[in-house]
C-alpha cells in the first residue's frame, strides 16, 4: 500500500511539475508577445489630420470687348447681316482652382446699349444680347480665360455698349467686371424693286398714278434717302428723254401732283422718308423695315422707242 501510494504520489507530483513547466512557458510567451507588440506599435502608429478649406470668391479681370477681328477698334457692323460676331473675354481667377468655375460653376455675359438697354431684362436685337454659356480656354492653376461670343444683328444701335461678364463658382459665389465699346453708325439700304415699268405711253402723256419702289433699312440708324438719275434716258429709236421728266415723292399720285420733285443728275433729298431700323417701332424684331417711294413720268415730243435710265438711291441720316 505504501509503495502504491508512493508510486501514485510520485506520479502525481511528476504530473504537477510538468504542468507547472507548461504554464511557465505559456506565461513567458504571452509576456514576450505583449512586450513585442507594444514596442512595434510605438514605431508604426498613425493619427488623422483634418482641416476645412473655406470657399474663395472668384474674380473677373482684364475684360476685352471687340468684334471678331479681336482688335480694340470700334465695332463696325455689316449691312443686312444678322451674324456680326462680337466677343467679350475675361480672365477668371479662383484660388480654390480654376475648375471651381470652369467645371463646377459657370460664366455668362450681358451686352447692352448704354443709353437704351439694361443690364437685366429681356433680350432685344436693337439694344440687349446675352451669352448664358460662355466657353473656357487655357485653364491652369487658379486662372482660366472665359470666352463669351454673341451675334449682333445689323440693327443694333450705334453708340456706347457695355459688356458685363459674370462668374459663379461651385459654391455659388459670384463676381463680375465690365468694359465698354463703341458700335459705329451703319448707313445702309436695299432697293427691293429691281426695276419699274411704265409700259407703252404716247408723246405728251403723263402718269395718272405713281409706281412704288420699296426701300429697306439694312443699317442701324434712322435714314432719309437721296436720289439722282445717272443720265438722260436714251431712247432706242429716237431722241433722249430728259432725266427731269421723272418725278418722285414719298406719297403717291399723278404726275401733275408730284412734278415739284423732279429727278436730276444731282442728288435730290427725300427728307420725309424717315425710315427707322428693323426692330424699332412700328417694326418688330425680325420684320424688315421698309418704306415706299413713288415715281411718275411724262413723255415729251421728239422721242420714240424704249427709253432707260438708272436711278441711284443713297441713305443719309434722318434729320428728324
Amino acid at each position: 500500500m505504501e509503495r502504491l501510494y508512493s508510486s501514485i504520489k510520485g506520479r502525481y507530483l511528476g504530473v504537477s511539475v510538468a504542468g507547472s513547466a507548461v504554464l511557465i512557458v505559456l506565461l513567458t510567451v504571452f509576456f514576450l508577445s505583449s512586450f513585442t507588440t507594444t514596442v512595434l506599435s510605438l514605431n508604426n502608429d498613425s493619427f488623422e489630420a483634418n482641416v476645412t478649406v473655406s470657399n474663395a470668391y472668384p474674380a473677373v479681370s482684364g475684360v476685352l470687348f471687340n468684334d471678331s477681328s479681336n482688335t480694340i477698334a470700334n465695332i463696325t457692323l455689316t449691312a443686312a447681316s444678322d451674324t456680326n460676331s462680337i466677343m467679350c473675354n475675361a480672365t477668371i481667377t479662383d484660388s480654390n482652382g480654376y475648375q471651381d468655375v470652369s467645371t463646377s460653376g459657370e460664366v455668362n455675359a450681358t451686352f447692352y446699349h448704354s443709353g437704351q438697354g439694361t443690364l437685366t431684362g429681356s433680350n432685344d436685337k436693337n439694344q440687349r444680347y446675352t451669352n448664358t454659356s460662355c466657353s473656357f480656354t487655357g485653364g491652369s492653376g487658379t486662372t482660366v480665360t472665359a470666352v463669351c461670343v454673341t451675334q449682333f444683328e445689323h440693327e443694333a444701335y450705334n453708340g456706347t455698349w457695355n459688356c458685363t461678364i459674370f462668374a459663379k463658382d461651385g459654391a455659388g459665389a459670384t463676381a463680375n467686371a465690365s468694359r465698354t465699346q463703341t458700335v459705329d453708325e451703319l448707313l445702309a439700304l436695299d432697293v427691293l424693286n429691281g426695276s419699274i415699268h411704265y409700259g407703252t405711253m404716247s408723246n405728251g402723256a403723263s402718269s395718272s398714278s405713281a409706281l412704288g419702289v420699296n426701300i429697306s433699312n439694312t443699317g442701324n440708324v434712322k435714314i432719309d434717302v437721296q436720289v439722282k438719275g445717272n443720265t438722260d434716258m436714251n431712247c432706242s429709236v429716237l431722241g433722249n428723254l430728259g432725266v427731269g421728266n421723272i418725278s418722285f415723292n414719298t406719297t403717291g399720285g399723278a404726275y401733275a401732283t408730284m412734278s415739284d420733285n423732279k429727278l436730276s443728275t444731282s442728288l435730290q433729298s427725300l427728307s420725309a422718308f424717315n425710315l427707322v431700323q428693323e426692330g424699332v417701332t412700328p417694326w418688330v424684331e425680325d420684320q424688315v423695315a421698309t418704306n415706299n417711294t413713288y415715281w411718275t413720268i411724262t413723255i415729251p415730243d421728239g422721242v420714240r422707242g424704249e427709253c432707260n435710265n438708272t436711278i441711284g438711291v443713297y441713305a443719309v441720316i434722318s434729320a428728324d
